[in-house]
Parts: structure tokens; C-alpha cells; sequence
């Protein structure tokens, strides 16, 4: 078995009074350490927003390896803790249209168009969901851009 000790505050030194005002210097050095490192706090509860963070990068993995269904697990978990998160809304919309349930796609793009109505990118997501699920009126209603 293999045993450690801990060195020792005191400095070998020929003088005694060296080696004992260097060890003296040594153990007040820790002590004005110890007492400035800060102690480690009791671990915070999560706030909803990083909550919600959590479970949207969660549903990005899901997405990024093709488990839509799983993705779309975490943006809802991700929206019953923030209800308001866009972004959530927006990556569960591309979910859904990924799994071909077009109208799940558009609620969820014209729930993130009523959160952020000056975003056109946004309204263009909604009007080619319709498109993909063919509606051909819907679009020229929703989309910012122009149909001529």
C-alpha cells in the first residue's frame, strides 16, 4: 500500500530562525487563501429560461440525428416551461413539417408569427407549410413577400 504525506509548512533551513519565520510566512499565506476563495454554494434551482434552453438544445440533438419525434418530445417540454419561447416554436414547426403533420407546422409558425409579426422570414416559414400541404390561397395571404 502506497501512503502520501502531505507536505509540511515548515522550510528545512540551516538557521533555525529562518526556517521558522519562512514557515510562519507559508501557513499565512494559506490562511489569507483559504479565506479569499470563495466556498462553494449549494446548487441553484433552474430558472425557466435555462430550463427551456436545456430542453431546446436537447431537441437540436434529437433533430441533428434525425429523431424528429424526439425533437418535437423536448420543443414541447421546452414551451410548457416558457409558453412565449419562439425559437421553440419555430424548430418544432420544422419538425413537424420533417414528419409530414403540415398542420401542426402551421400552428405552430403562426404562433411564433403572433409573437413576432414584423419577422417575414417567419410568415415565409407559415405560407410554404400551406404550400407543402396544398394550400395554394393561403400563402399569398401569409407571406411577406409579394406574389405579383
Amino acid at each position: 500500500m502506497i501512503s502520501y504525506t502531505a507536505p509540511s509548512a515548515t522550510v528545512p533551513s540551516s538557521d533555525p530562525v529562518v526556517g521558522d519565520a519562512l514557515s510562519s510566512v507559508l501557513k499565512a499565506d494559506r490562511s489569507i487563501v483559504g479565506s479569499l476563495m470563495p466556498r462553494p454554494q449549494p446548487p441553484s434551482r433552474p430558472t425557466p429560461q435555462t430550463q427551456a434552453l436545456a430542453y431546446l438544445l436537447s431537441g437540436d440533438a434529437g433533430a441533428r440525428d434525425g429523431n424528429n419525434e424526439l425533437a418535437i418530445e423536448d420543443y414541447t417540454k421546452a414551451l410548457a416551461v416558457r409558453p412565449d419561447y419562439r425559437e421553440a416554436l419555430i424548430k418544432r414547426g420544422a419538425a413537424y413539417l420533417a414528419i409530414r403533420k403540415f398542420q401542426e407546422a402551421v400552428d405552430d409558425f403562426s404562433a411564433a408569427v403572433r409573437l413576432a409579426p414584423e419577422d417575414p422570414a417567419l410568415r415565409n416559414r407559415r405560407a410554404n407549410a400551406f404550400l407543402t400541404m396544398g394550400n395554394l390561397t393561403k400563402p399569398r395571404q401569409t407571406s411577406a413577400l409579394s406574389f405579383g
